[in-house]
Protein backbone atom coordinates (compact mmCIF):
# COMPACT_ATOMS: atom_id res chain seq x y z
CA UNK A 1 0.00 0.00 0.00
CA UNK A 2 1.40 3.45 -0.97
CA UNK A 3 -0.26 5.62 1.82
CA UNK A 4 1.86 6.91 4.02
CA UNK A 5 -0.24 8.05 6.90
CA UNK A 6 -3.66 6.77 7.94
CA UNK A 7 -5.42 9.07 10.44
CA UNK A 8 -8.67 9.18 12.06
CA UNK A 9 -9.23 12.13 14.28
CA UNK A 10 -12.42 13.05 16.87
CA UNK A 11 -13.36 16.42 16.48
CA UNK A 12 -14.98 18.59 19.61
CA UNK A 13 -18.18 17.87 17.71
CA UNK A 14 -18.20 14.13 17.88
CA UNK A 15 -17.61 14.08 14.16
CA UNK A 16 -14.52 11.91 12.89
CA UNK A 17 -12.53 12.50 10.01
CA UNK A 18 -10.41 10.52 8.15
CA UNK A 19 -7.33 11.91 6.25
CA UNK A 20 -4.97 9.77 4.06
CA UNK A 21 -1.21 10.89 2.86
CA UNK A 22 -0.48 9.82 -0.34
CA UNK A 23 3.25 8.93 -1.41
CA UNK A 24 3.57 12.10 -3.38
CA UNK A 25 2.66 14.27 -0.40
CA UNK A 26 -1.00 14.42 -1.76
CA UNK A 27 -3.89 14.47 1.03
CA UNK A 28 -7.34 13.43 0.91
CA UNK A 29 -10.16 13.64 3.62
CA UNK A 30 -13.92 12.88 5.03
CA UNK A 31 -16.01 13.61 7.76
CA UNK A 32 -18.09 11.95 9.30
CA UNK A 33 -20.99 13.24 11.57
CA UNK A 34 -24.08 11.73 13.74
CA UNK A 35 -24.35 7.95 13.50
CA UNK A 36 -21.61 7.77 10.68
CA UNK A 37 -18.98 9.14 13.05
CA UNK A 38 -20.04 6.25 14.88
CA UNK A 39 -19.47 3.58 12.15
CA UNK A 40 -16.84 4.49 9.95
CA UNK A 41 -13.91 5.08 12.10
CA UNK A 42 -14.70 1.24 12.78
CA UNK A 43 -15.05 0.44 9.67
CA UNK A 44 -12.08 2.08 8.11
CA UNK A 45 -9.91 0.47 10.75
CA UNK A 46 -11.23 -3.02 9.73
CA UNK A 47 -10.49 -1.84 6.05
CA UNK A 48 -6.45 -1.45 6.97
CA UNK A 49 -6.22 -4.77 8.54
CA UNK A 50 -8.24 -6.98 6.41
CA UNK A 51 -6.19 -5.33 3.52
CA UNK A 52 -3.00 -5.84 5.23
CA UNK A 53 -3.49 -9.68 6.75
CA UNK A 54 -4.59 -10.52 2.96
CA UNK A 55 -1.98 -8.36 1.10
CA UNK A 56 -4.54 -6.48 -1.41
CA UNK A 57 -3.31 -3.53 -3.10
CA UNK A 58 -6.53 -2.74 -5.41
CA UNK A 59 -8.92 -2.40 -2.25
CA UNK A 60 -10.46 0.80 -0.33
CA UNK A 61 -6.99 2.24 0.83
CA UNK A 62 -4.80 0.78 -1.87
CA UNK A 63 -7.54 2.94 -4.22
CA UNK A 64 -7.09 5.51 -2.55
CA UNK A 65 -3.11 5.31 -2.64
CA UNK A 66 -3.12 5.02 -6.43
CA UNK A 67 -5.20 8.17 -6.67
CA UNK A 68 -9.10 7.68 -6.26
CA UNK A 69 -11.14 10.05 -4.36
CA UNK A 70 -13.32 8.41 -1.30
CA UNK A 71 -16.34 9.00 -3.81
CA UNK A 72 -14.89 6.84 -6.65
CA UNK A 73 -14.25 4.19 -4.67
CA UNK A 74 -18.30 3.76 -4.38
CA UNK A 75 -17.82 2.27 -7.81
CA UNK A 76 -20.37 4.54 -9.29
CA UNK A 77 -17.89 7.16 -10.88
CA UNK A 78 -16.73 7.10 -14.58
CA UNK A 79 -13.74 5.15 -13.10
CA UNK A 80 -16.70 2.52 -13.04
CA UNK A 81 -17.33 -0.47 -10.95
CA UNK A 82 -14.42 -1.54 -8.25
CA UNK A 83 -11.87 -4.01 -8.91
CA UNK A 84 -12.84 -7.34 -7.72
CA UNK A 85 -10.44 -7.83 -4.89
CA UNK A 86 -12.16 -4.46 -3.86
CA UNK A 87 -15.04 -5.58 -3.78
CA UNK A 88 -14.11 -9.22 -1.84
CA UNK A 89 -12.72 -6.71 0.93
CA UNK A 90 -15.79 -4.69 1.35
CA UNK A 91 -17.81 -8.27 1.80
CA UNK A 92 -15.51 -9.26 4.08
CA UNK A 93 -15.24 -5.77 6.26
CA UNK A 94 -19.00 -5.93 5.83
CA UNK A 95 -19.09 -9.49 7.18
CA UNK A 96 -17.09 -8.43 10.48
CA UNK A 97 -19.01 -5.18 10.72
CA UNK A 98 -22.39 -7.24 10.69
CA UNK A 99 -20.24 -9.48 13.43
CA UNK A 100 -19.35 -6.83 15.52
CA UNK A 101 -23.21 -4.89 15.28
CA UNK A 102 -24.33 -8.47 16.05
CA UNK A 103 -22.80 -8.38 19.98
CA UNK A 104 -21.88 -12.12 19.10
CA UNK A 105 -18.85 -13.84 18.54
CA UNK A 106 -19.86 -16.06 15.53
CA UNK A 107 -18.52 -19.52 14.44
CA UNK A 108 -16.36 -19.48 11.14
CA UNK A 109 -19.46 -21.13 9.20
CA UNK A 110 -21.76 -18.65 10.47
CA UNK A 111 -19.00 -15.62 9.37
CA UNK A 112 -18.77 -18.03 6.21
CA UNK A 113 -22.41 -18.03 5.56
CA UNK A 114 -22.68 -14.29 6.01
CA UNK A 115 -19.66 -13.24 3.83
CA UNK A 116 -21.62 -15.47 1.00
CA UNK A 117 -24.63 -13.71 1.24
CA UNK A 118 -22.66 -10.41 1.09
CA UNK A 119 -20.70 -11.76 -2.31
CA UNK A 120 -23.93 -12.63 -3.99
Amino acid sequence: MQILGIELVKQRDGAVVLRATRADGSRIWQKQQGTHAAFFPLHDITHYAVETVLVIHDAFLGLLAAGWSIEETEGKSARGPLPLNAQFVEAVVGTLDAERASAARWTAAEFNETLATHMA
